[in-house]
């Protein structure tokens, strides 16, 4: 009996590989296939198949699971961790939102509880650096374009997003000074582009500017002030002025800060 049920989950298991297998190999050339499988894998995955992660997906699927499963090292619950990656490698577009609610749906003060930086791959970080190249963004400063200032270290606020766009997510853990407060931020940051960015509904006359929300409002208000014959009333400056900076302070820098 025992040896049915192994054989029986041998069967299981090979029909899984070759549903997951087929299906990547007939999916469109995106260059998925020359990626290591190490380009899906969270910081939170567990029973990872080491032997396999330096190896590309090509490489990997031109193997039978027989040989796979002979690998050192490499047993049933492993094969079952390969298996889950390869689930992912499958889906591509989920890099967009991968954490289901975006942050821009949130208030901003849940922003940063919601957030969830082990829940960003290799995969999912590649689109959000591409995002930023393709639009041009990698002079921006992450403090000017950061959901708060709170979260962010002083020392990188003016560090350029292109500083990091050009770095594999592994290569920035291996920087000095970089702790996974630090590197939580700096994704945090990217998600929030990403999302702002690719969610626009661009035309081909327009483009995309990456600023403060108060900071269009004011600055209309202040334009048309300028043709007004007389001064506004104390209430308009507090309202439309002072208020909307007001309250940016409290985003970036906390209630203390903004109610002195």
């Amino acid at each position: 009996m025992a040896g049915k049920a192994i054989q029986q989950d041998r069967y299981r298991l090979a029909g899984t590989y070759e549903r997951l297998r087929r299906g990547l190999l007939e999916s469109r050339d995106d260059g998925r296939l020359e990626k290591p499988l190490s380009y899906w894998v969270l910081p939170t995955d567990r029973r990872l198949p080491i032997a396999f992660l330096d190896r590309s997906l090509r490489d990997l699927l031109s193997r039978p699971l027989d040989e796979l499963m002979s690998t050192p090292g490499v047993g049933q619950k492993k094969i079952l961790g390969f298996f889950d990656l390869l689930r992912r490698a499958t889906r591509p577009s989920e890099a967009d939102r991968p954490f289901g609610l975006g942050l821009s749906d949130l208030p901003t003060n849940q922003r940063a509880v919601h957030f969830d930086a082990a829940a960003v791959s290799e995969a999912v970080w590649s689109t959000w650096s591409e995002t930023v190249r393709q639009s041009g963004l990698e002079e921006e400063k992450l403090g000017r374009v950061a959901p708060s200032l709170q979260a962010l270290p002083t020392v990188i606020w003016h560090a350029r997003l292109g500083e990091y766009a050009e770095l594999s997510l592994a290569e920035i853990r291996r920087l000095r000074t970089h702790g996974e407060k630090r590197i939580h931020a700096i994704l945090e940051v990217f998600c929030v582009v990403h999302e702002a960015v690719s969610t626009a509904a661009l035309h081909e006359n327009l483009d995309v500017s990456l600023t403060p929300r108060f900071v269009p409002v004011v600055n209309r208000w202040l334009t048309d002030l300028v043709w007004e014959p007389t001064l506004p009333p104390v209430e308009a400056l507090h309202r439309l002025l002072v208020g909307p900076m007001v309250g940016q302070l409290r985003i970036d820098l906390g209630d203390q800060v903004a109610c002195l």
